[in-house]
């Protein structure tokens, strides 16, 4: 279920999208363009808490993971008996966003060979977006065969329940740092045990491979950590957390990425991914509102380009964005922030019937689009300062749009909540600079 916007910035971001998406449609040649602002809509507003389960045997760490991922203690970690009695979906809360995380027991702990349907039922009634399969590193070639036969009949329960595709896997190698040598515990390790790191993988790959089960990545990780009273991190002994984070992010349906990339420890990476996608789309609807004969097209493409911006700001972890916005706005100038939180240009242009002038090219239109966006990343995401940002600005101008940005299809472009459209091609991006506005 997409979220309903709550606080005025995205509720004007999301007004303005609707407004544009109305726009296009009236404008001949251009109502194509609507299922990408659907899809901007997708990035920017609609997303939702993903959904991960982790499954394994006691002691594989699969609460570890969860604390590792986030880099708080959010899930309490038991060294004998199983934490975790029953299956059950939690929040996990870190930088005000929530990872929907089902706790579940250990598969036969206890001696209980009945836990494996109890969590195979539960996933079935409410499906994951990715399944963990949580092995521990000494036991990747014992019993495995178990294993691997709860995990297919908790992917057939699954299908079998709603007729939907089982979610992806991703095959987590735990424990890492138990392999041989077995001191210093803690990274960067030596040769040897990055060696028989490396076996411990491939001989997991190798069972998946025999039995036919498809995993998305097999990522090898230790999470140890002790935390102070405060839930400071006192020792960390974390080892590929970040692998692990990218491989979740990407296993995940892109309604639940945004979340997904500012609850992860390894956030800043994952931010600029997502921010990236946000600039992809924006650049490659203001080429075809910049190529299109649309009369006052910085009518349609200020707004643009301050929905992509406010989009942006959402993947900030900088404080107050309303303060961040302001300090943008007066920094960059009043041409570049003007669209900032203002549809009435949107709206306005409902108005006007659709002819030929005035147009500016939409490899124009597009770099400054490009530009813009990217000076946004530097500011919003990686902490420039306005100087910082500015010159940013001019850089990427000067430097004008990648020669295939526009032409091919992207993983970094985005696609809408309920099926992923491709990108609408286009000639050669031309150079990003003239006397137009961004």
């Amino acid at each position: 279920m997409a979220n309903t916007p709550s606080d005025p910035e995205r509720s004007e971001a999301a007004q303005t999208l609707a407004d544009l998406e109305a726009v296009l449609v009236r404008i001949n040649g251009l109502g194509q363009l609507a299922a990408d602002v659907r899809a901007l809509r997708a990035l920017i507003i609609d997303g939702r808490p993903p959904r991960v389960a982790a499954i394994g045997r006691r002691g594989s760490g699969k609460s570890s993971l969860a604390n590792a991922l986030l880099g708080a203690r959010v899930l309490e970690v038991g060294a004998v008996d199983d934490t975790t009695r029953e299956p059950q979906w939690i929040d996990l809360e870190r930088n005000q966003r929530k990872i929907r995380w089902i706790d579940t027991p250990g598969l036969r702990a206890g001696g209980d060979p009945e836990r494996a349907e109890r969590v195979a039922s539960i996933l079935a009634k409410d499906p994951p977006d990715v399944l963990l399969f949580c092995v521990r590193a000494t036991q990747v070639d014992a019993g495995i065969d178990d294993d691997i036969d709860d995990l297919r009949s908790i992917l057939t329960a699954i299908e079998a329940r709603g007729g939907a595709k089982p979610p992806p896997v991703v095959a987590v190698v735990t424990r890492v740092d138990e392999l041989t040598p077995l001191l210093p515990k803690q990274p960067p390790f030596s040769d040897e045990k990055r060696s028989n790191i490396e076996k411990s993988v491939e001989v997991l790959r190798r069972h998946f491979e025999r039995r036919a089960i498809t995993v998305s990545s097999v990522v090898p990780v230790a999470a140890f950590t002790k935390h102070f009273s405060d839930g400071a991190i006192a020792i960390d002994w974390r080892h590929n957390v970040d692998a692990l984070a990218n491989a979740v992010f990407d296993a995940l349906p892109q309604l639940a990425q945004a979340e997904a990339a500012m609850a992860f420890e390894a956030s800043r990476t994952l931010r600029r991914r997502v921010a990236r996608r946000i600039v992809t789309g924006t650049t490659s609807i203001a080429f075809f509102v910049g190529a299109a004969p649309v009369p006052h097209d910085l009518v349609v493409l200020t707004p643009l380009q301050g929905v992509m911006v406010m989009g942006i700001s959402f993947l900030s972890d900088r404080g107050s964005r309303a303060r961040l916005l302001a300090e943008w706005t007066a920094g960059m100038g009043l041409n570049v922030g003007a669209g900032v939180a203002l549809r009435a240009a949107a709206r306005s242009l409902i108005k006007l019937v659709p002819g030929f002038g005035g147009a500016i090219s939409g490899a124009v239109a597009a770099g400054g689009t490009w530009a813009l966006g990217l000076a946004a990343i530097k500011y919003f995401i990686d902490g420039a300062t306005i100087d910082e940002t500015r010159e940013e600005f001019e850089r990427v101008k000067r430097a004008g749009l990648p020669a295939d940005l526009l032409s091919n299809k992207r993983d970094d472009a985005p696609a809408s909540a309920a099926a992923e459209p491709a990108q609408h091609s286009s000639g050669e991006g031309g150079e990003g600079e003239g006397e137009r506005k961004p």
